[in-house]
């Protein structure tokens, strides 16, 4: 589960703890460019017979805010994953057959 911290000027930061357990599956994707940072631009697609997802890799989602360079995607009850699909921003492609669920996966370029 993800969990969030929000901070305030001359306030103490805040964490919002997400504790559940719900038993949903979930995939996540941690792509890296040639020297191991995180590969800004990079868009991955996750596919299963029942969904299509997208997620591109950004360091920011708005104004001041900052993210984990990492992809989560919540599978709910599905059993798999068919594919994951990465493009890294100039262009080259990755295509992982099956991919393993409840985990965390990092892909570099070949």
């Amino acid at each position: 589960d993800l969990d969030i911290v929000l901070t305030r000027i001359g306030e103490s930061p805040r964490l919002l703890r997400n504790d559940q357990a719900t038993g949903h599956n979930w995939i996540q994707v941690q792509v890296v460019d040639d020297l191991g940072a995180p590969a800004i631009g990079a868009e991955v697609e996750i596919v299963s017979s029942a969904q299509r997802q997208h997620g591109r890799i950004e360091p920011t989602r708005s104004y001041l805010s900052q993210v984990e360079p990492v992809l989560s995607f919540g599978i709910g009850f599905a059993g798999k994953v068919d594919r994951a699909n990465i493009k890294w921003a100039n262009g080259t492609t990755l295509t992982i057959n099956d991919p393993a669920i409840n985990q965390r996966h990092l892909i570099a370029p070949d």
